[in-house]
């Protein structure tokens, strides 16, 4: 009995030693797990907060997307329209998106600046998220260069010379007109084609820079230079070292018709002389025109000039743009030939005569003695320049075409004035920045205070996420009206920013430059080395508009009263 005892006693405590260190193991792997599942639990969370927090850019940028598309189809006079508001000092649109919100800002200054902010709420997350954007941008001009084009561009006449000179600087023009002691180095010729030797300089001598498509070259003679006035003036050839990059990379979009129907020209006279047509302030059209002689075309206002047929011009054959006057000439015809004295340009400023070739232009030959006083922008047409050589303004402007050919000694002088007052494509954005770093940020809401609208930010602020930005910053974000809080920009620690490739984009690829060894003027490679440049500091190519952003619409000054 004894031993049986003792055994049944060994066996209880030996289930029991058991069913304790079966609890014990099974407390160990509850909490095991349940620190597993928390941990996975948490890494849920912190995914799906990051993925939250990422989307809210997107959505920011969509709005600057949208802010710029409505400043370029719309004009910096017309924002009020397509469902943006005018308050205070900016122009607001708020667009719920299935993913979330964003709000966008354009102040209301001539280079516009746009705010956007992304607002993010999810499921997963149950914060929501708001980062906002800046976002700076400037005028895309026209004529940023002096000679662009889209393929072939040959300069093997003799004495081509490009340089550029400034009509609104009295150091760097005389009265506005061009002066050859006070030139530029500026003359820059460029071609967006990425083939090889598409940008043939001969013997030419180039004061500026140049520029090919990415992977494209540049051929030049032996007594051909393309540098400073220094690098000239020294008497150096083939490319100065940085002056020469294959950054080109632009749009040249098609023309369109400023108008349907236009008044018929009559003729007339004018102290004395009797014109062909008489052009005064308005809109005209003509189905072509073809003048010899000493037949004359005169425009005494600011007028546009729609012609549907050819041109041609030869003799004494003349355009006189008066004193005071401008002319605008949009060419849908195939070919123009402006001979004899062509474009007679009076007031000197290549401002006052602009020729927009559609893309049913496709060719424009620029001959005789006469200078050229203006600007031409014709995306599809093969431009020959022939002729030149009676004084040092052959070319005073920019021009922009399909491939261009020189035969004859010419002069091409680029007006920098072109790229700050000349016609623009809208507007690009040049840099942005995140402003309010990881902060979370509600959006903006508008308050009446005495009868005024004025846009502020709230005051609630999450700080879920760790501060990103100075409190310095966050409390001028917190206090200050958006649009003025800004300027000059804030530094924060890590504060993001980048600067994107505008339509254009400054030089800073390197460029391929072979260089002929003969002196035959036809600038064919048939040996040559290979250099790479450094970056230039241009301030980019231009991007060729369709509509330059003019739209009509109600004074700024009075929109701002209206919603004062």
């Amino acid at each position: 009995m004894k031993i049986s005892s003792f055994n049944q006693s060994y066996r209880s405590s030996e289930s029991g030693n058991i069913l304790v260190g079966a609890m014990i193991m099974s407390t160990v792997f509850g909490i095991t797990l349940l620190g597993y599942l928390n941990l996975v639990g948490n890494q849920y969370r912190f995914i799906a907060r990051s993925q939250v927090w990422n989307e809210t850019i997107p959505l920011a940028e969509s709005g600057v997307e949208e802010a710029l598309a409505h400043i370029n189809y719309n004009g910096v006079d017309n924002l009020d329209s397509d469902g943006w508001e005018f308050i205070g000092t900016n122009y607001v649109k708020t667009v719920d998106l299935d993913n979330g919100t964003y709000k966008v800002w354009i102040s209301d200054d001539e280079n516009p600046i746009i705010y956007s902010q992304g607002s993010v709420t999810s499921s997963l997350a149950p914060d929501d998220f708001t980062r906002t954007i800046r976002v700076t941008t400037q005028k895309n001009a026209m004529f940023m260069k002096g000679m662009v084009a889209k393929d072939d561009i040959d300069l093997n006449g003799n004495n081509v010379e490009t340089d550029s000179f400034d009509s609104k600087d009295p150091s760097a023009s005389t009265s506005g007109f061009y002066d050859p002691a006070k030139r530029k180095a500026n003359g820059d010729v460029a071609t967006n084609s990425s083939l090889e030797n598409r940008l043939r300089i001969g013997n030419a001598n180039i004061i500026g820079r140049v520029s090919t498509g990415p992977g494209g070259s540049v051929s030049i003679g032996s007594n051909g230079a393309v540098g400073s006035l220094e690098w000239h003036a020294d008497g150096n050839s083939g490319v100065m070292p940085g002056w020469s990059s294959d950054d080109m990379n632009v749009d040249f979009v098609d023309i369109t018709l400023p108008f349907t129907n236009g008044n018929y020209p009559t003729s007339g006279s004018i102290n004395g002389e009797s014109y062909e047509y008489v052009i005064g302030s308005g809109n005209y059209e003509l189905n072509g025109f073809s003048l010899s002689g000493k037949k004359k075309i005169a425009v005494t206002g600011d007028a546009t000039l729609l012609v549907t047929g050819d041109i041609s011009m030869a003799g004494q054959a003349a355009i006189e743009i008066k004193p005071g006057a401008s002319l605008t000439l949009y060419m849908t015809g195939a070919s123009t030939k402006f001979s004899g004295q062509g474009v007679v340009n009076e007031t000197g400023n290549a401002l006052n005569f602009s020729y927009y070739g559609l893309s049913s232009n496709t060719s424009i030959k620029l001959s005789g003695n006469a200078g050229f006083v203006g600007t031409i922008y014709a995306p599809d047409a093969a431009f020959t320049l022939g002729g030149g050589g009676n004084d040092t303004s052959d070319f005073i402007g920019a021009s922009v075409t399909d491939s261009v050919k020189m035969n004859g000694h010419f002069n091409f002088h680029y007006d920098e004035n072109l790229g700050r007052e000349g016609p623009g494509s809208g507007f690009v954005a040049t840099a942005w920045h995140e402003i309010t770093g990881g902060v979370d940020i509600p959006l903006p809401e508008y308050y009446d205070n005495d009868d005024s609208d004025q846009l502020v930010l709230t005051s609630a602020i999450t700080t879920d996420s760790p501060p990103l930005v100075e409190p310095s910053i966050v409390d001028a974000i917190i206090n200050d009206p958006i649009g003025t809080i800004f300027d000059p920009e804030p530094t924060p620690s890590t504060t993001t920013s980048s600067s994107p490739s505008d339509s254009g984009g400054a030089n800073s690829g390197g460029g391929t430059t072979t260089t002929a060894s003969t002196d035959t003027g036809s600038g064919d490679t048939t040996s040559g080395s290979t250099s790479s440049s450094s970056s230039d500091d241009d301030s980019g190519e231009s991007s060729a508009p369709g509509n330059s952003g003019s739209a009509p619409g109600r004074n700024k000054d009075n929109k701002k009263n209206k919603n004062k």
